[in-house]
């Protein structure tokens, strides 16, 4: 679709439309991974934005430079949504930091790319010409797409291991914990119970008709 986007608005807009669903789908991917209700709205406003500005300075006024600024500022959104969310959500655990560092690059890169575009104009961003930026974008987008794809991976890698951790340890009707939980937590506590030389307390609770709840 880009190859044919100067025989034709429609493929233009279809091109540009295209990559802001795919953007679009990696941030309801990324919501949906840490069980958040996904953000339609939000992609639907940037899908909308993004094709209506690239279709008035596609047709109405042919503009490059600002079709790139459109694109690369409403895209900008899914990417500092991404970063919000993992810098919130993520686990505590490198794969999480990994690919925060590499969504934060990515969406530098972005920002940079639709900033030059207005200051210095489209042909300091036009991947189809030779020049220091372009090389530099190119590289760094093909690099990323490798590194974002393991980043991703071994984020959802630990997020399923948390799960499964979660699962063989906790009841799933009142998520206290069962037996394995219990003996592993006990086990913990006992050792630091004869390490600090103190006493521990023990409560055995027994709640009324709770088989009914069972």
């Amino acid at each position: 679709l880009f190859t044919l986007r100067e025989t034709s608005a429609i493929t233009s807009l279809a091109a540009n439309a295209a990559l802001t669903c795919g953007l679009g789908l990696t941030l309801i991917g990324t919501e949906k991974l840490y069980e958040l209700p996904p953000s339609w709205r939000i992609f639907q406003m940037v899908l909308i934005v993004t094709t209506l500005g690239i279709a008035y300075w596609r047709i109405i006024e042919p503009n490059f430079s600002a079709r790139v600024a459109v694109f690369s500022f409403s895209v900008l959104i899914f990417y500092v949504r991404q970063v919000f969310l993992i810098r919130k959500y993520g686990e505590p655990h490198f794969s999480s930091r990994f690919f925060l560092i590499l969504m934060s690059i990515q969406t530098v890169v972005v920002f940079t790319r639709g900033v030059i575009s207005l200051v210095l104009g489209g042909e300091h961003v036009d991947l189809t010409m030779v020049g220091a930026f372009q090389s530099l974008y190119l590289a760094v987008g093909h690099f990323m797409i490798l590194l974002m794809t393991v980043g991703f991976m071994t984020v959802c890698t630990r997020r399923l291991q948390i799960i499964l951790e979660r699962r063989s340890t906790l009841d799933p009707l009142t998520e206290v914990l069962n037996r394995r939980g219990f003996a592993d937590i006990y086990a913990k506590e006992h050792a630091l119970m004869r390490r600090e030389g103190t006493f521990m307390t023990m409560l055995n609770i027994d709640i009324d008709h709770f088989k009914k709840i069972n």
